[in-house]
């Protein structure tokens, strides 16, 4: 993977890589149709993304993140 591969900003490879693990996990639990694994799956990969854009992107959560977060929590309200 080329990411690992990148020494010039490890920190950041290291979230990067982290991020491409969590959307693993969700992707799995989609195929698995396991919805208690993907709701803890979506919260990490959220949470994942959330700390990327504020450590990395000057605290801008991209859109598609805020809208998909609103998304999740109105599912999980009903």
């Amino acid at each position: 993977m080329i990411l690992q591969n990148n020494t010039a900003q490890p920190e950041a490879n290291q979230r990067l890589l982290a991020y491409i693990d969590k959307a693993d996990q969700v992707l799995d639990a989609m195929i698995q149709n396991n919805n208690a694994t993907y709701q803890q799956a979506t919260k990490a990969f959220s949470d994942q993304t959330t700390a990327i854009a504020r450590q990395d992107y000057n605290g801008s959560v991209p859109t598609s993140m805020v809208n998909f977060a609103k998304r999740q929590q109105a599912d999980t309200q009903k």
